[in-house]
């Protein structure tokens, strides 16, 4: 029997007047046709999260079952969940309430690296900030965190990785954002390069400019 058929055999069955339960009512009648979801929802909706995370926990309901943890105060267990179901975001967010700014940023930057990043800047890792900007493509910020950071060794690996993104984009003629990394990065020659592709007069002339000063 199908729960389908269980719920309308429970009805008719039991000359239950459907229309006349309340929420609270339906809900477990719900529950008992194995519509778990459906009824936790209720139960949730009523403040009744004992009985919703039931539900939800019978249902396979991830997003339920964080949200009653959640309100349960069981964060830890919420979090879990959360990671059990990919479900990232959520995952973030709760390490975000408990003021764990680096996992909430690690959770984040699977999905929204940009947020990441500002949850990194404010553990103080600008490595792991500016690598979440530069997977957004969003270069400056990128060039400004790896810029900051109090390693050496990070701020080199940072800017050769912004390096090997201006390479990409040249190859894949996107000359003025190469050009654009190349300047910042100080790198003329390679700028140069972008220059003449682009024909900019103007950009060839400030790009020689610029090595001649370097060179001097």
């Amino acid at each position: 029997m199908t729960k389908y058929s269980k719920l309308l055999s429970n009805v008719i069955g039991q000359k239950i007047d459907y229309f006349s339960l309340d929420a609270l009512q339906k809900a477990k009648l719900f529950y008992d046709c194995e519509f778990y979801t459906r009824a936790g929802k209720i139960f949730f909706a009523y403040q009744e999260y004992n009985y919703a995370l039931d539900a939800f926990l019978k249902g396979n309901d991830g997003e339920g079952i964080v949200y009653s943890y959640t309100k349960l105060g069981r964060i830890q267990n919420a979090i879990d969940a959360a990671i059990k179901f990919k479900l990232y975001a959520l995952a973030g967010s709760l390490y975000e309430q408990i003021g764990d700014y680096p996992n909430a940023a690690r959770f984040f930057s699977l999905k929204t690296p940009v947020k990441a990043a500002t949850y990194y800047i404010k553990s103080d890792m600008h490595y792991e900030a500016g690598i979440c900007y530069l997977n957004s493509e969003r270069y400056d910020l990128a060039f400004f965190e790896f810029n900051k950071c109090k390693n050496p060794a990070e701020v080199q690996q940072g800017l050769q990785s912004l390096e090997e993104v201006a390479v990409v984009l040249y190859f894949d003629k996107k000359y003025i954002e190469a050009y654009q990394i190349f300047i910042k990065l100080k790198l003329f020659d390679s700028a140069l390069i972008c220059a003449y592709e682009l024909k900019d007069k103007q950009l060839i002339k400030e790009s020689k400019i610029l090595i001649k000063k370097m060179s001097a």
